[in-house]
């Protein structure tokens, strides 16, 4: 109809804008007719929707920011407690050396680099066995381990060799870790040396 409000045009609802114009012609009036495409407008329903869904992912968004700012805080926390606990471990009197589940040395402080005579970068990676001597019976290396295997501490007198060769006795005190699902994730010694000791020498 001439004085429609809509149109449809390729199945599209358009809405008709009609503005007069005075152009003075006798044969007339005259219109200029402009369609606007509104097939591809929202309804209110889908507006509501969409206002909906986006509040949610914002209020989602908002709770996503505080639980990770929450676990930032947490986490400052036990970077501040392993600190403390690694200055302590540090200033110990005893040496302590860290190994990972294999054996293999991960960490050691300051006074068991200066009892072996090997500095961390060197101890790192190596076996507690490089500071073997030799002359530990062997009926005690197999009572440690079953020990540790077991899942339990072990205590005794080791002879050990510090990296210019001497001799010394260690009491040592050897304890295996465990995470919550009773895997063995590290173990920890600690060392007292109790003195110098004359290598036995081979029987004749």
């Amino acid at each position: 109809a001439e004085d429609s409000s809509e149109v449809r045009v390729n199945g599209m609802r358009q809405v008709v804008d009609r503005r007069a114009l005075d152009w003075h012609d006798p044969e007339g009036d005259w219109q200029l007719v402009a369609l606007d495409n509104v097939g591809a407008l929202m309804t209110w329903r889908d507006r509501w929707w969409v206002a909906s869904v986006s509040f949610g992912l914002l209020m989602l968004a908002a709770a996503m920011a505080l639980l990770l700012r929450r676990l930032n805080e947490q986490l400052r926390t036990v970077q501040q407690r392993h600190e403390v606990l690694r200055e302590a471990l540090h200033a110990s009197p005893l040496a302590a050396v860290l190994t990972d589940a294999d054996g293999r040395i991960a960490w050691a402080n300051a006074r068991y680099e200066r009892s072996s005579g090997y500095p961390l970068a060197t101890l790192l990676g190596q076996k507690p066995s490089l500071v073997a001597s030799g002359q530990t019976p062997q009926a005690t290396y197999r009572d440690l381990w079953s020990t540790l295997m077991a899942g339990q501490r072990w205590e005794g007198s080791l002879v050990n060799r510090d990296s210019s060769g001497r001799l010394h006795e260690e009491w040592v005190q050897i304890t295996p870790l465990f995470d919550e699902s009773g895997r063995r994730i590290a173990i920890v010694g600690w060392h007292e040396r109790r003195g110098s000791v004359v290598p036995r020498l081979p029987a004749a």
